[in-house]
């Protein structure tokens, strides 16, 4: 006896010597939260009977609580349903970012999954479930689902404040009550001792604990608890068999043999079955079967006390008494101190606990192997002294097999320490149980990670589950991220998991536990997706400031696309300064995919190549070009580029940007649209003051005054960038464009709708002549006078607004610097120079980092098919609007009878400084000059020269 202790002994120590290492830190409970999700995880159709897995799934669930309800008028409300987001997210910055109270975020947690656990409870009470069967299910896997979220919050929760414990009391824990060997020390003394000072074992305690606390909450305890009634209470036991041997004797028969043929027991002694081998009575043995799955099912809950009194309620006290063999000896008269000495005290306290323990072990080892107990009669008693295999076939659900394993753990280790801390007693050898070897082995070199390992890889075997629940290393917080980040990219899941595993990220990075930053990015990038595309747009912010800087950018601008109201706007982008994310480069990303969207067609020149049209019909067609069209509205597309304009103009520092971005729409209008309303839209929400803030970024306003920007423009742009000078170049032209054409509608609208009509008597159509009277006479010649007057004042009118339509198109077709719609310095030939000089002075760098260099590459590429992407629209502009321009002014001339400046429009466009007539085609050019013809004509006959001279 003395060998095998010391034998024992040093397998004991070698056992403990490395229980404090990672799996301290919490690495119990992940392996829990991963089992306990894969559980969830599993499909309920694929789950085998045998193995009796959750039918109820996490990942299942079609979707949030949010949106099943919406059935039968069972509608959840609207701030019902993001609440427990809201919750999270507020719960989550109040205790990492400004309180770093990690355990109360751990609490609330739980708190808040439990009161919407509630909320979906009540809302399970109003449905029928006979008339709503599927709405009835998949509320009711909502609920459960719930249910296992709390839990597990819990569970991390309870592992937390152990873990933190721990840390504050190493020193006391390394001095307290580490002994060999003494006398008289109480079990349970000893237990609590090993608790204190080992981790591990205290938080297999916990987790068995954790388990038996959420199996007593389990819908299957309650229906247990309920038909418990069904049970009578009894003064003796086996009625049915006491019944049968009493009429037996009263009718003098002496063979106990029942009607059926059957021979029952002729004892009631508790081993009379066992010890005859003859059965009960049948309602007798139905009832012992009910019996004991009841008290496994309250041994199962950790409820022992209920299982002893429902033993005492239906008759059976001796078997009360058998189910507390298997707890600790503990003697109170032995003082819990260093000497561990009688105490000095008058009061003698009785023992409590099981003296005898490693007996009772012994003779339910023995009734475990006896076949003729029943299999929960085997798992009762089993369960108690920490034996698996008899336990095994009992077990419905993936808990179940990890709570008897556990127990069979924690049962082992605290035999191993009794049996070596107390040495004036003699044990019996404790029996083997096989699978107890599959939990430790029989050597020693086991540590705790690998007793978790091996009982996890065991329970996979045993429920025959081929997804890998556990694979064979995880066993840290960084292990169960990763698989949590696989989980959530194999395939769509529910936002139940989503938020889960994103919170959890987020506490372990606050925790300081060991996770990887690409797959806490990543789990949070999915879990902010989920939360855009399902529109929870208060919360959006908080988590994806969480992201990398170009997620940030990525995401919230994506995110901000879709909002089209400028308050909700404003109230998104003071979110996102809230958290510190960079609001400019948001806001400019939105613009920068806008402005991908906004492309040219590659034939987007439309010219009017009707040889059949005359002259006047050309212009007519022309100038359709510029009315505004009553058949063309606003897409929703359309809106979309325009108001994007308004995430960068409230910031002075992206003006440039906006100039851009607003050039390149208005090009798109006037190109693929031909939409002039649409470019008027974009150009009016151009702010007045943007040339002078881009000025005053490059110091240069200073020169000249706000209101001479135009006539000063060379002054300007000589020292400015290319990119800037160009930009606001294009700018001006369109402004020039736009305001020219609004003089021409100004003047169209007016030459046709308030030119007045000459008054006719009613006896010229008559066929028949009537001779007018005087007053009739006098009538029209007043008529026929006031018509003169209107027509003049009408005209001078007219002519005044032909003037300025001709100053304005003139102003266009002669645009200074290159022309209108023509940059100022080549920029695409300057770019190539520059990338070429950096491409000779960064050689050696771009040698020795190659990603860089090709992303150089990339870079300038880009940029060079953005300015032929550019030049290209520009030219088409030029092509299109140009020629279009000098017809409607020709119209304008023509019907103004301004023969002279046609002729001078003729020689602008002949100009070699201009080369207009570069840009038209045969049908234009002819049309062009049969006008110029016809003017010409008319000149001569007012008696002036063919070029409009006297």
């Amino acid at each position: 006896m003395e060998s095998f202790m010391g034998s024992y002994s040093n397998r004991t120590n070698s056992f403990f010597d490395d229980q404090n290492d990672s799996l301290a830190n919490i690495s119990t409970a992940m392996n829990r939260s991963k089992f306990l999700l894969n559980e969830m995880a599993s499909n309920t159709h694929t789950s085998k009977a045998s193995t009796g897995l959750l039918k109820t799934s996490l990942l299942q669930s079609k979707s949030m609580l949010s949106h099943s309800m919406v059935q039968e008028n069972i509608e959840e409300p609207k701030d019902q349903q993001s609440s427990i987001y809201t919750q999270f997210k507020i719960d989550t910055n109040k205790n990492i970012d400004e309180d770093s109270n990690l355990s109360e975020l751990l609490k609330s947690y739980s708190e808040i999954c439990t009161e919407q656990s509630h909320f979906i409870k009540e809302k399970l009470q109003h449905i029928n479930a006979n008339r709503n069967r599927d709405l009835y299910n998949t509320i009711s896997n909502e609920y459960e689902s719930m249910e296992k979220e709390k839990n597990l919050w819990n569970l991390i929760y309870q592992m937390f404040i152990d873990e933190q414990e721990t840390k504050q009391h190493d020193n006391d824990i390394e001095a307290d009550m580490d002994i060999e060997n003494f006398e008289g020390l109480s079990e349970d003394a000893l237990v609590k001792n090993l608790e204190k000072r080992n981790p591990f074992v205290r938080r297999v305690k916990l987790v068995i604990d954790w388990l038996e606390k959420n199996a007593a909450q389990s819908n299957y305890m309650k229906s247990i608890k309920d038909n418990m009634s069904s049970f009578a209470e009894k003064c003796a036991n086996w009625e049915h068999t006491l019944h049968h041997l009493k009429s037996s004797s009263t009718f003098g028969r002496k063979d106990k043999i029942s009607l059926s043929g059957r021979e029952y027991v002729d004892e009631l002694d508790p081993d009379a079955p066992i010890r005859q081998s003859k059965p009960l009575h049948d309602l007798d043995q139905e009832d012992e079967y009910k019996l004991m799955e009841y008290i496994f099912a309250f041994i199962r809950a950790g409820d022992l006390n209920s299982a002893r009194d429902f033993c005492l309620k239906i008759g059976q006290p001796w078997r009360a008494a058998t189910l507390e063999g298997f707890k600790l000896f503990n003697d109170r008269n032995y003082a819990v101190n260093g000497d561990f000495r009688i105490q000095q005290q008058h009061q003698i306290y009785k023992n409590e606990g099981n003296l005898n323990r490693d007996i009772w072990r012994l003779m339910v080892y023995k009734l475990i192997k006896d076949e003729k107990f029943g299999p929960y009669e085997k798992a009762v008693y089993a369960a108690l002294a920490g034996f698996v295999t008899p336990v095994i076939p009992i077990c419905k659900n993936y808990t179940d097999y990890v709570w008897i394993y556990f127990k069979a753990l924690y049962n082992q280790i605290i035999e191993r320490e009794i049996r070596q801390r107390i040495i004036n007693r003699e044990f019996l050898n404790d029996p083997d149980d096989e699978n107890l070897f599959i939990i430790s082995g029989k050597s020693s070199e086991l540590c705790s990670i690998q007793i978790i390992t091996h009982i996890f890889d065991r329970i996979r075997i045993l429920i025959n589950n081929s997804t890998n629940i556990i694979s064979d290393n995880v066993n840290n917080s960084m292990k169960l991220m990763d698989y949590l980040k696989n989980l959530i990219l194999s395939e769509q899941q529910s936002g139940l998991v989503l938020r889960f595993s994103s919170h959890l990220a987020l506490f372990y990075r606050a925790a300081s536990y060991q996770i990887k930053n690409d797959t806490l990015i990543q789990i949070l990038d999915s879990f902010s997706q989920y939360l855009i595309d399902n529109n929870y747009k208060e919360i959006i912010a908080y988590y994806v400031s969480n992201l990398t800087p170009e997620l940030q950018v990525k995401r919230y601008s994506k995110f901000l696309q879709t909002i089209t109201d400028n308050k909700e706007r404003m109230t998104m982008l003071k979110l996102a300064k809230e958290r510190n994310m960079n609001v400019q480069a948001i806001t400019q990303n939105i613009v920068d995919n806008l402005s991908k969207q906004a492309t040219v067609r590659k034939d987007v020149t439309q010219r009017f190549d009707e040889t059949s049209l005359s002259t006047t019909a050309f212009i007519s067609k022309t100038a359709d070009l510029f009315a505004p069209k009553t058949g063309q509205i606003l897409t929703e597309e359309d809106k979309i580029k325009i108001n994007a304009i308004d995430w960068i103009v409230y910031d002075q520092s992206q003006r440039l940007k906006l100039l851009e971005y607003a050039n390149l729409t208005m090009r798109y209008f006037l190109l693929e649209r031909q939409f002039f309303e649409a470019t008027k839209l974009v150009f009016s929400k151009i702010p007045h003051d943007t040339i002078t803030v881009i000025l005053t970024h490059y110091n240069y306003i200073q020169q000249v005054s706000t209101s001479t920007i135009d006539s000063n423009f060379e002054l300007i742009i000589e020292n400015l960038p290319r990119h800037v000078t160009n930009l606001i170049k294009e700018y001006l032209c369109f402004k020039e464009y736009i305001e020219s054409i609004n003089l021409y509608n100004d003047w169209f609208d007016y030459f046709h709708k308030e030119k007045p009509i000459k008054p006719v008597s009613k006896y010229e159509s008559e066929t028949t002549h009537y001779e007018q009277s005087f007053a009739e006479k006098m009538t029209l010649d007043f008529e026929m006078k006031q018509y003169e007057d209107l027509s003049s004042r009408w005209y001078s009118k007219a002519l005044l607004y032909s003037e300025k339509v001709k100053a304005k198109f003139f102003a266009v077709l002669k645009f200074p610097f290159g022309g209108w719609m023509c940059d100022v310095k080549k920029i695409e030939d300057l770019i190539e120079q520059d990338s070429e000089s950096d491409e000779e002075t960064n050689m050696e760098e771009e040698t020795m980092n190659t990603e860089e260099s090709e992303m150089r590459q990339v870079s300038v590429s880009n940029k060079k098919l953005e300015i032929r992407r550019r030049k290209a629209q520009m030219e088409e502009l030029r092509k299109i609007y140009l020629p279009n321009i000098c017809f409607v002014l020709l119209d304008v001339l023509s019907k103004m009878n301004l023969n002279k400046d046609l002729i001078r429009l003729s020689d602008l466009v002949a100009s070699e400084n201009f080369k207009l007539y570069t840009l038209f085609d045969n049908q234009q050019l002819r049309c062009l000059l049969n006008k110029l013809a016809d003017s010409s004509i008319n000149l001569l006959d007012s008696n002036k020269d063919y070029l409009g001279y006297d």
